[in-house]
């Protein structure tokens, strides 16, 4: 009976699969109460009472372009200039020429696109962290006719690693023997998992399905 052996690993650093939290849905109360307000006002318009509804457009703008800005005057301080100098006096413009809709639908759509900027820079850090979160960090190795736990940094060239159902592959290498399905989704993007034969080549990180690979590596781990 062969006996499993542990080296100093550290702790929690098993390679088992996952499920990383998905990010939340987009959210500003900023465009969200806008779309509100210009909505209400356009209901006024079509119900005749145009007064109240150029106040709700003034609502708007007053307070999607007072952030716009003050925004605006520190970049230009720092002699930043940028889009937002032109949705100023756009703005200016539409309240000059009393044309409130206007100037509030410029200042939805800048909250708007910054929330959803915003949003998408968060679920790309999210994917980030994700990612790092999953990198493999221990491995399975055969060490003197005896099934040995690895730092995944210490795995060496010529090592035959032992990769079970359900955890990341912790190195690049060549399948020696067995099969099973790989899922590389989180490196290409592709669903659908690839069947890994002996001779085919496995990716470090890619994620062990259903059967026991043994994988020979042919570099070292960085």
């Amino acid at each position: 009976m062969l006996e499993m052996k542990k080296t100093n690993a550290p702790p929690g650093s098993g390679t088992s699969l996952s499920h990383a939290e998905g990010a939340h849905t987009p959210f500003s109360p900023l465009p969200s109460g806008s779309l509100l307000l210009l909505l209400a006002s356009l209901e006024l318009c079509f119900a005749g009472q145009r007064d109240l509804a150029n106040w709700l457009q003034l609502a708007v703008i007053v307070l999607g372009g007072v952030p716009l800005l003050w925004q605006t005057i520190q970049e230009l301080f720092r002699k930043e200039f940028s889009v937002d100098v032109i949705a100023i006096l756009a703005i200016t413009g539409s309240l000059l020429l009393r044309q409130y809709l206007a100037g509030a639908l410029i200042v939805l759509m800048l909250s708007g696109g910054e929330a959803l900027e915003a949003y998408a820079l968060r679920r790309a850090r999210s994917s980030l962290s994700a990612l790092a979160e999953r990198a493999p960090r221990t491995a399975h190795v055969w060490q003197a006719d005896e099934l040995v736990s690895l730092a995944a940094e210490q795995i060496e060239v010529g090592m035959v690693v032992v990769v079970k159902p359900g955890e990341l592959i912790p190195t690049d290498g060549a399948v020696v023997t067995e099969s099973s399905s790989v899922s590389e989704a989180d490196l290409t993007g592709e669903p659908v998992p690839v069947r890994k034969t002996p001779g085919m080549l496995v990716l470090s990180g890619s994620v062990n399905l259903d059967g026991v690979l043994v994988v020979a590596t042919p570099c070292p781990t960085k």
